[in-house]
């Protein structure tokens, strides 16, 4: 199931990728090709046992302005780095949260869109895409 983002917050699968601090925003780069659609972030969150810990809402703080953001769920592999406990999860796919961009038909050059998680526990992260279209 594929949800389009426009402003509103959706119920998903929280991430295993790490966040920007505390009242922060993290910046990634990404490229993309026109007319291809990218996939920007897949996020897991599981307990010591690799199983889910549950639901996590996400929502567009600032939406793109030449394209379009997707979410949707399935499995993915989680990405924790090894000192985590949880590392040895990153070997069998867990329910993840998948996050794609779409450029609009025709368009190159930069874009960019801001979500924010919020995870089953009550943590919080925001995420700035700066996408180059190419």
């Amino acid at each position: 199931m594929r949800q389009v983002l426009s402003g509103v917050s959706l119920a998903i699968m929280l991430t295993g990728q790490a966040l920007a601090a505390p009242g922060s925003i993290r910046t990634v780069e990404k490229v993309v090709a026109p007319g291809q659609t990218l996939q920007v972030f897949s996020a897991s969150v599981v307990d010591q046992g690799c199983r889910s810990l549950g639901p996590m809402r996400i929502g567009l703080l600032e939406e793109p302005h030449n394209g379009q953001v997707e979410v949707g769920s399935g499995r993915d592999y989680p990405s924790f780095p090894t000192w985590n406990t949880r590392s040895r999860c990153n070997t069998r796919k867990a329910p993840a949260t998948v996050v794609t961009y779409r450029p609009a038909a025709g368009y190159t050059g930069e874009d960019s869109f801001a979500m924010e998680f919020i995870g089953p526990l009550g943590n919080v992260g925001r995420i700035r895409y700066a996408i180059s279209v190419r």
